[in-house]
């Protein structure tokens, strides 16, 4: 019944069976406050495989109804919910969300470099302006075989098989994701829980590779793309901002705007 409650989004439902069923030992009370131990046999582990724990289905079970519903939301906020996440966020997540944060930051500082020195050439063209010949001089870009002459060139060339290693990894961990979720339409225009962060994600790792078809085929809009590449990658770190706890708060009233309820990792 309380992975029921849970999944249909029932906050007064979910709060009654919760609370009797899990208290095993009042450690000490003092008026209406209390401690209590909890047994996390059912919340946080699988006694059968094939259905999800009540953790689970709180944090990833029916994701529409969960971020479209403000009552659902609360059952994050709900005891030992609560307790049992940030005990997880201290002990395992922050880690490794300080580690992943370090890494997109190295990933689009690369990025950054690596069109920043992309090769130009100058070249001088004669205009014919009536009876005038009116010369002038045109940066454009170098074709794509062309490029990679230098030791410079090769290392940049690193730069963008490096760049183009992590647009593969952040796609192929989006959209397992996402099979995992099997959200709606409507909710991964939403983020489908990320907020805006997972919908801002797909645009700069496919904005990426339509760069790279571009760049292959020497596409005149290539700079357009590049453009909107870089947008996107910068405008992505808000995402990791919300392991912060002086930027977290921030980042969270940014996601409440996009009309996505959502919670900061920090404490």
């Amino acid at each position: 019944p309380v992975k029921l409650a849970a999944d249909s989004g029932n906050l007064e439902m979910f709060q009654a069976l919760l609370d009797p069923r899990r208290k095993q030992h009042v450690l000490w009370k003092y008026g209406p406050v209390s401690e209590c131990l909890y047994g996390l046999t059912d919340v946080d582990s699988l006694s059968d495989r094939s259905c999800n724990s009540l953790l689970e289905i709180v944090v990833y079970g029916n994701v529409r109804r969960f971020y479209t519903n403000i009552k659902a939301a609360r059952m994050v906020q709900s005891t030992p919910i609560k307790q049992l996440l940030n005990r997880k966020w201290t002990s395992f997540v922050r880690g490794w969300f300080v580690v992943f944060a370090l890494a997109y930051l190295v990933h689009i500082v690369v990025f950054t470099v690596c069109c920043w020195f992309r090769p130009l050439r100058t070249v001088v063209k004669v205009v014919s302006d009536g009876a005038d010949n009116v010369t002038v001089t045109v940066v454009e870009k170098v074709p794509v075989f062309e490029s990679y002459n230098t030791p410079w060139d090769y290392a940049r060339l690193a730069g963008e098989m490096f760049t183009l290693l992590v647009i593969l990894v952040i796609l192929w961990c989006e959209i397992s994701d996402m099979i995992h979720l099997r959200p709606q339409v409507d909710g991964i225009l939403n983020g489908v829980g990320n907020g805006p962060f997972r919908f801002l994600s797909l645009l700069y790792s496919c904005s990426v590779l339509i760069l790279l078809v571009f760049r292959l085929t020497d596409h005149p809009r290539e700079d357009v793309v590049m453009s909107l590449a870089l947008v996107f990658g910068w405008m992505l770190l808000l995402y990791f901002s919300r392991g912060s706890e002086a930027l977290g708060p921030f980042t969270v009233i940014i996601q409440q705007a996009s009309g996505t309820p959502v919670h900061p990792c920090t404490q």
